[in-house]
């Protein structure tokens, strides 16, 4: 992906299988911020890591799933009011067969993208939906062609 982004201070990943749904994660009610609340994750940023490195280390972690190098496609910068800062937003493409584990938060679940339009996600990440939507066309486009393509 080749994007460092030196100022963003995590990223938030969002797992995307084949059929073009994405994998969010129910927060745990405990939580400092949006309890209860359904979100795609994310991961803070260590050093000067990539973002695409981050989002990686982030999807093994929170769910036990190893990605390819070329797997995660940058697509934009959401603003976390609540903190004053700013996160990259990520899709990562997950085969078919690569099951996600829950390891973080309460529950994890796959959701269309006309089901995510229906709720309100944490962290104001309905903002973005209509840009992961036409990221989301454009791997269509390419799955007639063969599985996937390289990002």
């Amino acid at each position: 992906m080749g994007n460092s982004c030196k100022e963003l201070t995590g990223v938030t990943f969002i797992l995307v299988r084949p059929d073009g749904k994405m994998l969010l994660q129910l927060r745990d009610e405990k939580l400092k911020y949006y309890p209860n609340t359904w979100c795609f994750p994310g991961e803070g940023r260590e050093g000067d890591k990539e973002i695409a490195e981050i989002a990686k280390r982030g999807v093994r972690e929170e769910f036990g799933v190893e990605l390819p190098e070329d797997a995660c496609v940058f697509i934009g910068v959401n603003h976390l009011p609540h903190i004053s800062q700013d996160v990259g937003v990520v899709i990562c493409k997950i085969e078919d067969n690569q099951i996600p584990e829950l390891r973080e938060g309460k529950a994890i679940r796959w959701m269309s993208v006309c089901e995510l339009e229906k709720i309100k996600l944490g962290f104001e990440q309905n903002k973005f939906l209509l840009l992961v939507r036409k990221k989301l066309e454009e791997f269509a486009g390419v799955r007639r062609k063969s599985q996937w393509a390289p990002l």
